[in-house]
């Protein structure tokens, strides 16, 4: 499904969370669209499987609370914007 940013850039994926290789770098973005994306079942479970085998899983701002609902940040220490 393509994702339109908040700037009009259109982002349209070339494969399915099924077909997609092992990732070296995850970075989560923040922003608005995080909220429904905490409660995406699908999306958590892709993130969290990749994160096994990534070489690094980061994140911006609220992208932190995306990672803390998908579980990866147990028994770790974060931080986010201050009004999060």
């Amino acid at each position: 499904v393509p994702v339109t940013a908040s700037t009009g850039l259109v982002l349209k994926p070339t494969i399915t969370f099924d077909d997609c290789p092992p990732l070296d770098v995850i970075c989560i973005p923040g922003g608005g669209g995080v909220g429904p994306l905490m409660e995406d079942e699908q999306t958590l479970a892709f993130i969290k499987t990749q994160a096994a085998t990534a070489r690094y899983v980061t994140s911006v701002c609220t992208g932190a609370l995306v990672l803390g609902a998908a579980g990866l940040l147990k028994g770790k220490r974060a931080t986010t914007h201050w009004a999060y």
